[in-house]
């Protein structure tokens, strides 16, 4: 399976509400968030809170059966 695949069925299970998709999202992609914005001013708290709120948005999106990622869930 491509990568491209394997996110569509990652983004389909988030919006099912699939608590492992939510975990994976946050093991693949957290760490590279926190790092980047502590390495830019940001203290981990701000990681957390932008990580959450980015959370959020994706689940909407995933739910709308016309949103069409086009980039990497990382990159989005």
């Amino acid at each position: 399976q491509s990568q491209f695949n394997i996110e569509q069925q990652l983004l389909a299970a988030l919006a099912a509400g699939d608590r492992a998709a939510t975990e994976q999202i946050y093991s693949q992609n957290y760490h590279i968030i926190s790092g980047w914005l502590q390495k830019n001013g940001g203290t981990s708290a701000d990681a957390a809170d932008l990580f959450q709120e980015a959370m959020v948005v994706l689940f909407g999106k995933a739910q709308d059966e016309e949103f069409r990622l086009t980039c990497s869930i990382g990159t989005y």
